[in-house]
């Protein structure tokens, strides 16, 4: 009983690897452009600049502000 729920686990490891594999289908697309996730491409760079403010935490006393 234990090899054959053993083999069937293997057996739907390997479904799902290939599954997520992804493979080739010798088609080519145009790679998407953006992160937000809706499917448009973001509007290119401006080249204005931009503020970042960063959060660091500070271990000990050799930590510049």
């Amino acid at each position: 009983m234990k090899k054959v729920l053993a083999a069937l686990l293997a057996a739907a490891m390997s479904l799902s690897l290939v599954a997520c594999g992804g493979g080739g289908s010798g088609t080519t697309s145009t790679p998407q452009t953006g992160g937000s996730g809706s499917g448009t491409p973001d509007p290119a760079p401006s080249g204005d600049k931009v503020a970042l403010n960063v959060i660091a935490a500070e271990y000990g006393t050799q930590t510049k502000d």
